[in-house]
């Protein structure tokens, strides 16, 4: 499933059915929208919180995050493109940031520690 998103799409010479629900779920929404690597991080995620107040923040931001795509272009039409394209670069930022935060106290926490002189 992982390498299916980087692989060609193969061409069939067959009429395709009529869509079903089924389709909309499987083939579209988990490769997509839910990939394997968001499903093992929430995984992740909700093993190592250590308390419910903790899970119950991050199923609040999975919720959170259903509604901005449920809602997005009714957002969009409030906030703009270009606002939208300033807010991807600043987030952008921010999660470099943290992801060289997590490795650095991932760093420290094993014992190698870094000396900047």
């Amino acid at each position: 499933m992982v390498m299916q998103m980087y692989s060609l799409p193969h061409r069939s010479e067959t009429t395709p059915s009529a869509p079903a629900l089924a389709m909309a779920v499987s083939p579209l929404s988990f490769p997509t929208i839910v990939t394997p690597y968001g499903i093992a991080i929430l995984v992740i995620l909700m093993t190592t919180a250590q308390d419910a107040t903790r899970q119950v923040g991050i199923i609040a931001t999975m919720v959170l995050n259903l509604l901005m795509m449920l809602f997005a272009h009714r957002i969009l039409k409030v906030i703009g493109v270009i606002t939208l394209q300033i807010l991807v670069s600043v987030l952008g930022v921010l999660q470099v940031a943290l992801g060289i935060e997590i490795i650095i106290q991932t760093l420290i926490k094993m014992g190698l520690t870094i000396k900047i002189s």
